[in-house]
């Protein structure tokens, strides 16, 4: 088997002194870890992330345009409603999300024509019994 020398290598640098740098360099003591550690010292809390993340299923879009047209088929399903219904809602469709999401608005989104009462799977039909009985001999 065959020795391989890593002292032979060639050494390949790149240089980026000459371009322009795209780092924020006032967020540096946020992100150094270092200055985290001691803020936790000192307060007892690690850095919070003020954005909640959000979570959904979105396995069945294959791609961000996919959900793109997702979100834009939204809003122009919204953009048809009817003024004062839109209005209802302060023109946001995020506002109307919520609203049909609410269990509790299940009546009022039948008043306002948001969805369709479903039809009874049972129908409804009378049962009268005969009380005609003749016994025939």
């Amino acid at each position: 088997m065959a020795k391989i020398n890593f002292r032979d290598r060639k050494r390949v640098t790149v240089d980026f002194s000459q371009e322009k740098s795209i780092v924020k360099k006032e967020f540096k003591d946020q992100t150094d870890i270092n200055h985290m550690l001691k803020r936790f010292k000192v307060t007892g809390q690690i850095p919070v992330n003020k954005n909640m993340p959000q979570f959904g299923d979105v396995s069945k879009l294959k791609s961000f345009h996919d959900a793109h047209e997702v979100v834009q088929q939204a809003y122009d399903a919204f953009d048809t409603l009817p003024s004062q219904i839109r209005k209802k809602f302060d023109n946001n469709p995020l506002s109307i999300i919520d609203f049909l999401g609410d269990p509790s608005n299940l009546e009022e989104s039948y008043v306002l024509g948001l969805r369709d009462r479903p039809e009874s799977t049972y129908p409804i039909e009378t049962f009268v019994p005969n009380t005609d009985t003749q016994k025939t001999e």
